[in-house]
């Protein structure tokens, strides 16, 4: 009768060690379950245009800085597959953003066509709108360096729409794209104002 009590408290001892066993919580984990929506397309509208926009087709295609023809001048062309209304767009040389000329109201380049302006700083003693076999009404407010300087090209907005550091340049040369509105330049002997450089 005395071992009762011992092999009662003995058995009574082994159940919890037991129960504690099954009960014990795990450890939690640290892994996250994998984000599977995340992996999936989302149906929700981009705000990314479909297209580039136009303003994106006008480049500087042709710089001339030292003539004894014509003005200095500046060729824009419209790489684009639509007119573009140039209106408030800006040119200016050197740093003097400050001091960009503004293009007149109601100016459009046509689509694949050229645009020429005159750097002539509207001087009175300019040579006027026709010069040499050039036309153009357009005269900036400044003149080119024939030692060469940056020239940029601002949209409306007046973010940059283009840009181009021509070199030093002799009479009658010219800096210009070797294929319209493409990426590379060369000086040549014989400008192409207001017509293809390709």
């Amino acid at each position: 009768m005395k071992w009762i009590p011992f092999l009662f408290a003995l058995a009574c001892s082994g159940a919890k060690t037991d129960d504690a066993e099954v009960d014990e919580p795990t450890e939690p984990t640290t892994e996250e379950p994998a984000n599977e929506a995340a992996d999936e397309p989302s149906n929700e509208a981009s705000d990314e245009p479909d297209n580039e926009p136009a303003d994106g087709m006008v480049f500087i295609n042709e710089v001339l800085a030292k003539s004894d023809v014509t003005a200095d001048w500046i060729e824009l062309y419209n790489g684009g597959d639509t007119a573009i209304d140039l209106s408030g767009y800006a040119l200016y040389d050197g740093d003097a953003a400050d001091e960009a000329w503004v293009i007149p109201d109601a100016t459009e380049i046509a689509a694949g066509g050229f645009l020429i302006v005159w750097a002539d700083d509207m001087d009175e003693d300019s040579l006027g709108d026709t010069q040499g076999d050039v036309t153009s009404s357009l005269h900036a407010s400044f003149k080119l360096s024939k030692d060469g300087e940056m020239l940029t090209l601002l949209d409306a907005s007046g973010a940059t729409v283009d840009s181009v550091e021509f070199p030093a340049l002799a009479d009658e040369e010219s800096y210009a794209r070797t294929e319209d509105g493409g990426l590379d330049w060369s000086v040549v002997d014989i400008a192409t104002p207001g017509a293809s450089n390709n």
